[in-house]
Formats: structure tokens, sequence, C-alpha cells
């Protein structure tokens, strides 16, 4: 078995965190619904360009040593000894490494560190649903107005964001009020009398986001059900989720481009005692880079 040096991910918070490139997460996403028996095809990046190697269950743990490396990775082993849980697979590149046993379908991965700093697995299904609706059947031609009407809106917020630069960043608050802050980044909604024809307001974000450009990117493309499951071991941004459809995929040379039709529940405080209903929306999701 070949021995792969890591180094350490980057710690953000309690949490390890961990770094992709944009074609490892495309190949993740491609080689999750993949799993067999026996292994997990996944790829890593290296200076000699994308290479795929087989990694098999790992049945010992100086075999999970050989992979893990360094100690930093010594928790890990001792959560799998205790848990007993030695089928293990690992999807690695030349600096970060994902641990994560056999999947199953409906579930997803909730990564955590506790106060020793070592990870836990935990599994759920509650957040992943069947699609609630009938078969969504897009025809060539719907699939061809899904893709015009996201990048018409693409377009519109790329006009109106050099507009925003050619300003000096200013906000107009006549138009926007203050709707939620986090860290550097403020949240805006249009106000109702600014534009009274519309009746879904629209939203504003200004500010740095921590991370890469390709770290966040990574975070926001999940065209598919497998891939929301990964996004959702770091995130708590809904209550229930489904696909409905995929009109664009991403590619190993486009990772980043994708055009979904997604269902979305966001739970809302008190709907758990009848006092209001959560409420849910089907949209259509555009990813890319300009």
């Amino acid at each position: 078995m070949e021995t792969l040096e890591l180094n350490k991910p980057k710690q953000l918070g309690g949490c390890h965190r961990l770094l992709w490139e944009p074609k490892l997460m495309y190949a993740l996403n491609s080689a999750w619904g993949s799993t067999t028996a026996n292994c997990l095809p996944v790829y890593y990046q290296h200076t000699a360009g994308f290479s795929k190697i087989q990694i098999g269950l790992l049945h010992t743990l100086p075999s999970i040593a050989a992979i893990l490396g360094p100690p930093f990775w010594g928790g890990v082993a001792d959560q799998i000894r205790n848990q007993r849980v030695i089928h293990v697979f690992c999807i690695v590149r030349s600096s970060c490494c994902l641990v994560v046993p056999p999947m199953k379908p409906s579930s997803f991965l909730d990564l955590r560190a506790d106060n020793q700093g070592s990870k836990r697995v935990e599994m759920s299904n509650k957040r992943f649903t069947v699609n609630p609706f009938e078969e969504l059947t897009l025809t060539s031609e719907d699939r061809v107005k899904l893709v015009d009407i996201a990048n018409t809106l693409v377009h519109a917020k790329l006009e109106e964001y050099e507009e925003y630069l050619k300003t000096a960043k200013t906000i107009h608050l006549v138009r926007w009020k203050k709707f939620s802050s986090s860290g550097a980044a403020t949240t805006y909604i249009e106000r109702k009398n600014s534009n009274p024809d519309s009746n879904l307001p629209e939203l504003l974000m200004t500010g740095p986001l921590p991370g890469t450009l390709d770290e966040n990117t990574f975070g926001i493309v999940n065209p598919t059900l497998e891939a929301m499951r990964i996004k959702a071991s770091y995130l708590n941004d809904f209550s229930a989720v489904a696909v409905l459809s995929t009109v664009v995929e991403p590619t190993v040379d486009e990772p980043f481009l994708s055009v979904v039709v997604k269902w979305m529940e966001i739970d809302i405080p008190g709907a758990s005692i009848g006092v209001v209903r959560n409420r849910d929306y089907v949209y259509v999701e555009s990813t890319g880079n300009t």
C-alpha cells in the first residue's frame, strides 16, 4: 500500500477545516455514488496532474496509520479503535485527508471535533428526503430556457455589482435595510416601498468571506443529493432538501458550473409547536465562474 505524505489541515474554530481542490471536489462527487463492497475510487491532485488511485477497505490500525501518516491523526485512530469502526475509506490529496465510513443511502456525514481534537463520525438522515413531488420531467427546450433565465439573472447582478464598485461601494439605505451580519459580512433586504410591484424582496450581501474563492465556491456548488450530504457535514442552513432535476452538471474542466432545480424547507422557530409553519421553496440554482 502506498504511503501518502499528508500535511495537517488548517483549523477553523473547534473543527478541522478540510481543503479541497476544484477537481478533487468534482471527482469526489462523481465517485461517491460508485462505492462498491471493497473499494471506493477516489482522486487526488499532485504535481504530475490529475491521477486516480484505489484505496480498499482498511482492516487494521497499522494500515490506517500508513494512510493517515502524522501523529496528528492519532485521535482518529483512537476513535476508530474505540467504536470498532475498522472499515474506513480515505479521500486524500497532498494536503488533506477525509476519513469516512461506507455510506448508506439518504444519509450524510457530520464531522465534528471534540474537546481533545479528535474527529467523530456521526450519521443522520433527517435533512435529506426523497423528492416530495412527482417526477420533474424537463424537455430539452425546458432546460435551455432555464439556463437562459439563470444567465439573464446572473448578468443583471454582475451589472449591479459593477455599478456598486463605481459608487465606491456605497449602500443606498433608502432602498436597502440592514437584515443581519456575520463577521465582516452584512446582509441587506430590499425595502418594500422601493419596489412595490415585487412580491419577493431582493437580498444584498457585502463584505469579505473567510477562505479562498475555491473554498467558498466549493461550499456553494452541490448539484446532486450526494454533494449536498458533504455540504451538510459542516453547514446547517436548511431543515430538508431535495434535488428535483440537475440541468447542467459540473465537469472536470468546469467544476463550478451547474444549474439545478431544487426544493428546500427552512425550519422556522415555533414550527415545532404549531405556532407557524416552515417555509419551503422550489428554485433554480445556478453556479459558475465569470
